[in-house]
């Protein structure tokens, strides 16, 4: 399966002219984690990151994109799935550009690392790996009282898009960067104004979502992609058989793409 295949035709683009300010809103409202940047010539120059914008105060409404675009690999549409998957991988990026040639530079499309988690069941690929070979065991939690605008804020300095909730060191919910937008509490203020929003807005536990999807040590991770694919959700905690409330790991779709495609 070729990657042409599986990415999306008509993606949302921002140009290199263009303010912070603009592309922010734009990943902002379409729960984007990248997006391509375009040049006066309408060829690719690289992609723009939530990671990069989101954290923008409104005393920099003025600066344009130019200066904070990251590079690339350059896709085609020609490659396998697992090719362009193994480079995702590499580049840490939840979405590529996809360009018609390594010569022409214009944007064909997009594909994200959902397009290419989503068709692992159609490729001649398997997984005979567990959790516990592939979870990421220093995991980033919050607790569950503390304010939504912290928790935003959070996931712009980790680059995270999800958190455990914990209550006593318990695990009690998952909150997303999702659950903060659809809410409507993603707010973007002067940095002096930080201390103020935090304080009046309601705690992580008003927004997280429960009850929980839990896997073990034990479980496979063909299992775990089955589970992903079938909820729409992005990482799944890992529990102690002892102990369901307690924390031990936390797989997400990278960590199951690279079990599959290494």
């Amino acid at each position: 399966m070729k990657v042409g295949e599986i990415m999306d035709r008509s993606p949302l683009i921002v140009r290199e002219n263009d303010f912070l300010t603009h592309a922010r809103q734009v990943l902002r409202d379409n729960d984007l984690r990248a997006i391509p940047v375009l040049n006066k010539n309408d060829d690719v120059e690289g992609v723009l990151t939530t990671k990069d914008v989101l954290n923008i105060t409104s005393s920099k409404s003025n600066v344009e994109i130019r200066g904070y675009i990251q590079n690339s690999p350059i896709i085609t549409p020609q490659p396998s799935v697992k090719e362009v998957g193994r480079k995702m991988i590499q580049a840490n990026l939840g979405s590529l550009p996809v360009v018609s040639s390594h010569h022409d530079l214009s944007l064909e499309g997009v594909v994200n690392i959902i397009d290419i988690f989503n068709s692992l069941e159609d490729l001649d690929v398997e997984s005979n790996e567990v959790a516990e070979k592939v979870m990421s065991q220093n995991v980033e939690t919050i607790k569950n009282d503390v304010p939504v605008q912290r928790c935003w804020k959070k996931m712009l300095n980790t680059g995270y898009s999800g958190f455990p909730v914990v209550k006593n060191d318990s695990l009690v919910g998952i909150i997303t960067r999702t659950d903060l937008l659809e809410a409507g509490f993603a707010r973007f203020k002067r940095e002096d104004d930080s201390q103020k929003s935090g304080n009046n807005s309601p705690a992580v536990e008003r927004l997280m979502t429960t009850p929980i999807k839990k896997i073990y040590k034990t479980t496979p991770v063909s299992e775990a992609r089955k589970i992903l694919s079938k909820k729409d959700i992005g990482r799944l905690p890992v529990v102690s058989t002892k102990n369901e409330n307690k924390i031990v790991g936390i797989v997400d779709r990278y960590d199951i793409l690279d079990s599959y495609l290494r």
